[in-house]
């Protein structure tokens, strides 16, 4: 490790070794690993033991642990930790499965992995419009959306800022719904000092490279139920028993003794698992991530204030009672014009401050929808407004004082 290490100072890579590239400008996102990460990568590579096992193990109880989480089951990416939850609900093994064309009611303004699992599931996704300010679902309009049909809801904390959490659980009480939190582009986010993803029945996250957090790929599913745990851990792994809990695998080498314990399948499932080097990243990220929100947190507060009294743009408006972890920094227009919005972004992006879309804007409008099968509750028109009004620049943990006054004066050359 040594010779490693010093062939690293001979090239004279320091510990946050990736340049920014705009030194006045803005990535969207930037690495969040160093050498620290690299080194222990290696160890892992030259122990040959790459594929799920003991690093991986450890990682799962290590953010089970910091996020009060019963259950943790690490994946190769948030969107394979929403379809892993959705394929729990419906399967034929869960005692109150989801049954082919049930609803399930999700934000118009999503991401596309938040919505495929659920038609990849035979479910019915319900579409409910946006609290425009918020970004988040408008809960108000959630209950005249509840059919007999309606079986769960899969809320989205949108770019770090949390769901009205406490009027999504009365509901989900009220009619008996599963919920589900995709909490993909939200680590770190807290409802009332209570991490988000650990209300619902299944909380999902996400670990690419962009995020709060990286494993490059990777994610996490977690759940306080340990028959949603046990399905899961089937599941994301070919259908064996090999991950179950030791008490449950004894009890179904029993039952299934004529068969080798080592292939024996009692479900359905993918190969969806984490790997050991993911993991490895994860155990060494994990410590930083305090850290990492900190300073969204602080580049967040930066916007709040500098967009306070501004009478043209406004920022995604914090949730009551909630920590924001600022995933980006979600700018719209307070007055309908998408060519302004065009004009900042082509201004910004000229001057080296990357900009995004919010997330896919309203989904039901992108080209695959066309030929699947949905339900739209209302008017979607707070969705088509962020879609058209809004974008995105970047927070992480590399963006200084300077680069934030840059953009700022950027910013402002379009009042002029």
């Amino acid at each position: 490790m040594d010779n490693i290490n010093q062939k690293f100072k001979q090239k004279k890579i320091q510990k946050n070794f990736f340049p920014t590239k705009y030194k006045k400008g803005i990535r969207l996102h930037e690495p969040t690993y160093n050498l620290d990460e690299i080194n222990e990568v290696i160890k892992t590579l030259l122990s040959t033991r790459l594929t799920f096992g003991p690093k991986t193990k450890k990682f799962e109880a290590a953010f089970s642990k910091i996020i009060k989480s019963r259950y943790s089951m690490y994946v190769n990416s948030g969107s394979s930790a929403n379809l892993l939850a959705l394929s729990v609900l419906t399967n034929p093994y869960f005692k109150n499965r989801l049954k082919p064309g049930d609803e399930v009611i999700v934000p118009a303004l999503s991401w596309s992995t938040s919505v495929w699992p659920i038609i990849q599931c035979n479910l019915k996704p319900v579409f409910v419009d946006i609290n425009r300010e918020t970004m988040n679902i408008d809960v108000s309009k959630i209950e005249k959306a509840i059919t007999k049909r309606t079986k769960c809801i899969l809320v989205i904390h949108t770019y770090g800022n949390a769901a009205e959490i406490d009027k999504l659980l009365k509901l989900k009480k009220k009619y008996g719904l599963f919920l589900i939190e995709d909490t993909c582009e939200s680590l770190g986010t807290k409802f009332k000092k209570k991490y988000c993803g650990t209300f619902g029945d299944i909380g999902t996250y996400s670990f690419y490279f962009s995020h709060h957090l990286t494993t490059v790929e990777g994610g996490m599913m977690v759940t306080q139920n340990k028959e949603i745990s046990n399905i899961a851990k089937m599941l994301r792994a070919h259908g064996w028993i090999r991950d179950l809990e030791n008490k449950e695998k004894k009890k179904l080498e029993k039952k299934y003794s004529n068969i080798d314990k080592k292939f024996l399948f009692t479900n359905i499932g993918y190969n969806i698992r984490g790997s050991e080097i993911g993991a490895t990243i994860g155990l060494i990220q994990l410590k930083k991530l305090k850290k990492i929100i900190s300073i969204r947190q602080k580049i967040g507060k930066f916007w709040k204030k500098y967009f306070k009294n501004n009478n043209i743009f406004s920022i995604q408006k914090e949730t009551v009672n909630s920590e924001h972890s600022w995933f980006g920094i979600p700018i719209y227009l307070k007055r309908q014009n998408p060519e302004l919005v065009k004009k900042l972004r082509k201004l910004l992006d000229k001057n080296n401050i990357e900009t995004r879309p919010i997330i896919c804007g309203n989904i039901t409008v992108q080209p695959a929808m066309k030929k699947l099968k949905y339900k739209i509750s209302g008017t979607l028109e707070n969705s088509d407004y962020i879609m058209k009004n809004s974008f995105a620049i970047g927070c992480h943990q590399n963006i200084t004082k300077d680069n934030l006054l840059y953009a700022t004066k950027i910013i402002e050359k379009v009042h002029k």
